[in-house]
């Protein structure tokens, strides 16, 4: 099957400053992938390029297989961008900005609109003019906003921002359940990594305009920890010899991923050992990731 969205060789530069460098992966019809790297590492650019808000240097971008160089239209037509500056009319209502919209589009049905707004729990305050709502209700506003047309995909740049722990469950909600009854893929560029690691299938990491890693999560049988002793040195050589993982040193912890199965056996050699043990504590793979490519750097 081919790929919602394809992205080949892409590279941009702002001036003389390279800032896209041969960027390339595919998303799958339905599939949640993520995007992660630290500040200014090309996230925001990539997803402008996709959308053609910004002219590639070079490479190609293809969505559902129409070239968003050279069949603009067509392309755009299957995807959709949310970002945390959507623009609606202070003094309309919620439900009037959005059928404004849909009517837009040429994809008004009333029910739909009804169906999506009970989707992310606004249908309560969608009569109410958009001036009275909070940002987290803006920010839902705008994830119903960017599905109104009804794409192949959806772009998400920053989506948890302004939302409170209801607003955040309620948005992995609802992207999981339109990935899985209208196959609709999402590309979800954020710096909150817990939540990431708990809808996406796939991670893309990037640095410095170029795509380092892409990370599955398939974590079921694995762990990530880290452990402080009164003898790292030590605690880093038997870590190493016993279980054959790399172990990184980071502010005075040992961070090192193992087997669960095989968490009792190295608290029995650290203990036979005579080592101290003075914290141990497990962290999000996603995050562990993070650290070993980026240094702790958001």
């Amino acid at each position: 099957m081919d790929p919602v969205l394809r992205v080949e060789n892409l590279s941009k530069k702002f001036g003389k400053r390279l800032v896209l460098n041969n960027v390339s992966f595919s998303i799958a019809k339905g599939e949640i992938v993520g995007f992660v790297g630290p500040n200014g590492a090309g996230k925001t650019t990539v997803m402008k390029c996709c959308m053609g808000l910004l002219k590639q240097l070079s490479g190609e971008i293809l969505i559902c297989g129409k070239s968003v160089r050279t069949q603009f239209e067509q392309a755009v037509a299957n995807i959709s961008y949310m970002s945390d500056s959507a623009i609606f009319y202070d003094y309309l209502s919620g439900y009037d900005n959005l059928k404004m919209y849909a009517k837009l589009y040429g994809t008004y049905d009333p029910a739909k609109l009804e169906e999506i707004i009970r989707y992310v729990g606004m249908e309560d305050r969608m009569h109410d003019p958009v001036k009275s709502y909070s940002l987290g209700m803006k920010q839902r506003m705008s994830l119903v906003l960017a599905v109104l047309n009804e794409p192949m995909i959806v772009l998400m740049d920053e989506p948890m921002n302004g939302l409170d722990p209801e607003g955040v469950i309620l948005l992995r909600d609802f992207i999981t359940q339109l990935a899985a009854e209208k196959k609709i893929a999402f590309f979800i560029s954020s710096h909150n990594l817990n939540e990431l690691d708990k809808v996406c299938e796939r991670i893309i990491t990037i640095q410095n305009g170029v795509i380092q890693n892409e990370l599955n999560r398939d974590s079921e049988q694995r762990a990530v920890f880290a452990l402080s002793t009164g003898d790292l040195q030590k605690t880093k050589e038997i870590i190493s010899k016993s279980f054959q993982v790399k172990v990184q040193e980071k502010a005075e912890e040992l961070v090192f991923e193992i087997k669960k199965e095989h968490f009792n056996q190295l608290m029995r050699e650290l203990v036979l050992s005579d080592i101290e043990i003075r914290s141990l504590k497990t962290l999000n793979i996603l995050e562990a990731e993070y650290l070993e490519l980026f240094g702790g750097k958001k």
